[in-house]
């Protein structure tokens, strides 16, 4: 009697057991879940390809349709589309009939948005520069995001900020579309923000390189009517075909705060020289009926931060009569 209960009791163990796992394999809608979009969050005109991956019935055997505004456009596991304008919507449904004949049915939505990352930073270039002044170690930089399609008030998404891959949690939230940090002495760092919806089902990802620039001194003529001729930089060699020369020095991507204290070292053939009154502006007189060269060097440093610092030299040939 007692063999005879316990019996009874493991066949009954063995049948709940297979009963379990034959619900937990049912196919469901939630099954769908699985389908695999690459990238996750397209932008506006881009191609996403689409695999759908079942755990619960053989897709292989499966009936699959992918459709979109109610037209069959592909069938199979594997699926690709391509989203429209920014701000356009595409509403993708997936049918699935399986080898015994049980429907499944998903919709997805994605909408076009995208963020665009642009970057300034504090460093220094004269006015008539027309690129973009770049960072240099340990310069501040500022990187803001500018969504474009998400129809609601920028202050209401949720930015969320990466640095080298680690979360600034300091800098995410609602409407903080901007990151502030500094450059590191050498190397680049990486940016990444995923801007979304208040409900996460739709976002835009980007991301950028900013790399470290070293700071850099270019010469110029500086004439005492017309100023500073910056349409051309004098290079590494000049021709004086006159008395007198003012070499003015720009220094590119120094820190604008550091340029009050910047230590300016002049040397004129390896000898150094007393600094100038207007320290970024040197004056050369030639000697008549002379022919020669003269060797000029200019190092310049941050007082503050030595990492800041560059060095520059020019050959001057004379030969006026």
């Amino acid at each position: 009697m007692k063999n005879f209960i316990l019996k009874k009791i493991f066949l009954f163990v063995i049948i709940a057991g297979l009963s379990a796992f034959a619900y937990a394999a049912t196919p469901s809608a939630g099954d769908l879940d699985n389908i695999k979009f690459v990238p996750e969050n397209p932008g506006a005109n881009t191609t996403v390809s689409a695999q759908l991956i079942s755990y619960t019935f053989d897709a292989n055997r499966a009936t699959i349709a992918w459709i979109i505004k109610g037209k069959v456009e592909g069938t199979g596991k594997n699926f690709s589309f391509t989203t429209g304008d920014i701000g356009s919507e595409t509403i993708l449904t997936v049918s699935v009939i399986t080898a015994d004949e049980k429907t499944l049915s998903k919709t997805f939505t994605f909408r076009a948005v995208e963020a665009d990352l642009l970057w300034e930073t504090s460093t220094y270039a004269p006015p008539q520069y027309k690129g973009k002044t770049l960072a240099s170690p340990q310069s501040e930089i500022k990187v803001t995001a500018i969504p474009h399609g998400m129809k609601i008030s920028d202050t209401k998404l949720i930015y969320e900020w990466k640095l080298n891959d680690k979360n600034i949690p300091a800098s995410s939230g609602a409407g903080k579309n901007s990151l502030k940090f500094y450059m590191p002495e050498t190397g680049a760092e990486t940016v990444a923000v995923t801007v979304s919806m208040p409900d996460e089902k739709t976002k835009a990802v980007n991301y950028m390189i900013i790399k470290v620039n070293e700071p850099k001194i270019l010469f110029y003529e500086e004439k005492p009517l017309e100023g500073p001729q910056y349409q051309k930089e004098l290079g590494n060699a000049f021709d004086l075909l006159e008395s007198e020369l003012s070499l003015r020095a720009e220094p590119y991507f120094f820190s604008r705060k550091a340029l009050p204290i910047l230590s300016y070292e002049w040397r004129m053939n390896d000898k150094k020289i007393e600094t100038p009154q207007k320290p970024n502006v040197f004056n050369l007189t030639a000697p008549r009926g002379q022919k020669g060269t003269s060797i000029i060097n200019l190092a310049l440093e941050n007082l503050k931060n030595i990492l800041e610092r560059a060095s520059k030299t020019i050959q001057i040939n004379f030969s006026v009569q």
